[in-house]
């Protein structure tokens, strides 16, 4: 328990508590192309570098060793302005990400594919499946198309983005076996994307049981 209050306080971990902060603000404002394009690169760095200490909740989950690092308080404790905790962040971080990949501009969508799959690589070095991503994801999904659900959702925004998820990059350390490994995760969040596109088009032209089902379909999804 020192040890982690200690670690909580290095001048590090202040520090890359502050860059996460400073990166999701910039995230959630609505950014350009070439904004996009900077910011790609700090963050797919950030996904791989601290994986271990991002995903940390997941892996102990998914361990469930008794040597696992003790899980932190819920909910965390705040980071200090304008700081983000590890796993606030990449579920806030999550969110952005599939927001920008139902943009209608495909260059957005590209830079924010890219971000994904850095994600997904990430927890399958190191937690060793992309499956511990699958609940989080889903909710950041469902956030992403949800508030409110329109054009994005009844379009089927991320189709083609989650498709082009599943298929390996030539060259990355990953390639081998990857859609066995992301396939899961990947089918969960395309079949949710589905249910919101169904509910989208019912809210649009209402039938109140079509619309009740349909969001009893995504809750399940």
């Amino acid at each position: 328990a020192a040890a982690a209050a200690a670690a909580a306080v290095s001048p590090a971990r202040v520090f890359l508590e502050g860059s996460m902060g400073v990166l999701l603000a910039a995230m959630r404002r609505r950014q350009s192309v070439t904004a996009w394009r900077a910011l790609s690169p700090l963050l797919r760095r950030l996904l791989w570098d601290h994986r271990a200490s991002l995903l940390a909740p997941l892996i102990a989950q998914k361990t469930g060793s008794k040597d696992a690092p003790e899980p932190e308080p819920f909910p965390p404790t705040p980071a200090a302005p304008p700081g983000e905790k590890p796993y606030p962040f990449l579920e806030k971080a999550s969110t952005c990400l599939l927001r920008v990949a139902a943009s209608p501009l495909p260059e957005l969508r590209a830079e924010a594919v890219t971000c994904l799959r850095a994600l997904l690589e990430s927890a399958l070095n190191a937690a060793g499946a992309v499956t511990v991503l699958r609940p989080m994801l889903t909710y950041a999904l469902c956030a992403a198309l949800y508030a409110p659900l329109g054009a994005a959702a009844r379009r089927g925004a991320l189709a083609a983005e989650l498709s082009a998820l599943r298929r390996p990059v030539r060259g990355s350390s990953v390639s081998d076996g990857w859609e066995s490994a992301a396939g899961a995760t990947v089918q969960a969040l395309e079949s949710a994307s589905a249910r919101l596109r169904e509910l989208a088009y019912f809210q649009a032209n209402p039938d109140v049981e079509a619309v009740v089902e349909m969001e009893c379909a995504a809750a399940v999804a």
